[in-house]
């Protein structure tokens, strides 16, 4: 099962007015080597206080007392490749992009260089973009992004609406003990040590959100199943909750599921494979399907 990359956050406070280059001395003085710190630049993982530096365009001088934060990685993680072959459309405002599994949406403190976001304005040459929704690093699959913020807003609503239809594929362990099935309530994020984790809770909890999945066993194979999953609502790590929550933990989920079933996998088996939303003036129903990738498979 891929692993998230290890970070770690150093901070201090400059005591006097530092040009970059003595900026760069300081974090050497820190315990980051220059090599560490030469992948923090690339990463853009430097902030002055909350704000991220440019390493092609920093500040003049740092004013003595500014926090200086940087988080770099104990080992510099692969970037994954965004291909011309995994953009699956592109529209008046939207690109529709067949995300691959271990890429993070959006940048993270530690990087934004890794980030598909980053990719995807690169490959495309393009100065503005964001994503209308959410995939986790690991899921692969059908990811809208509007290039203009007319679009962003028009896709956003549709979503919050809940007009979206979505549909996503999930090996889990073991099968379902039913062939059609639904899961609903209430969810919040709970406590845990390293992860943001969810759960269901009670109608009460004041944090809690509603949710609503329906799920179809597709294939039993053993002591596994593939299943269908459409979610009505879109909180986070939704489809893989509600599928814990039955017994069924999807492979691949060392969050949600068990030892057993996270070994199983070599990454979270789930993937976003179809999508439809309304486009144009004329608000036309546009379906994407994003076709499954090799590495969707159980360890056998």
């Amino acid at each position: 099962m891929q692993q998230e990359p290890t970070v770690t956050k150093v901070s201090f406070l400059t005591t006097q007015a530092l040009s970059f280059a003595e900026l760069t001395e300081a974090a050497l003085a820190h315990g980051l080597t220059a090599a560490r710190f030469a992948t923090v630049l690339k990463h853009r993982g430097l902030f002055l206080g909350r704000t991220r530096l440019d390493p092609q365009s920093p500040p003049a001088m740092i004013p003595a007392g500014s926090e200086i934060r940087i988080y770099s990685f104990i080992e510099e993680p692969t970037r994954i490749p965004l291909t011309q072959s995994d953009i699956l459309d592109v529209d008046a405002g939207v690109v529709v992009v067949n995300k691959p599994a271990g890429i993070p949406v959006q940048g993270t403190r530690a990087s934004i260089y890794l980030s598909l976001e980053t990719q995807l304005a690169e490959l495309l040459k393009l100065d503005w973009l964001t994503p209308v929704h959410r995939l986790d690093r690991e899921t692969s699959g059908v990811i809208l992004f509007a290039t203009n913020p007319g679009a962003a807003r028009e896709l956003h609503a549709q979503f919050q609406e809940r007009t979206v239809a979505k549909s996503y594929l999930a090996w889990v362990r073991p099968p379902p003990g039913e062939s059609v099935f639904s899961v609903s309530g209430a969810m919040a994020q709970v406590p845990h040590p390293r992860h943001a984790r969810y759960a269901l809770v009670e109608a009460s909890h004041p944090e809690g959100r509603a949710s609503l999945t329906h799920f179809e066993r597709l294939e039993t194979v053993t002591d596994d199943a593939l299943v269908c999953a459409r979610p009505h609502t879109g909180r986070t790590h939704q489809i893989r909750v509600h599928l814990a929550s039955v017994g069924s933990p999807i492979l691949g989920d060392g969050l949600y599921g068990s030892p057993a079933s996270a070994a199983a996998a070599t990454r979270l088996l789930l993937h976003a494979q179809r999508l439809t939303v309304m486009l144009g003036a004329g608000r036309v129903p546009h379906e994407f399907v994003a076709p499954v990738p090799a590495d969707f498979k159980v360890a056998r």
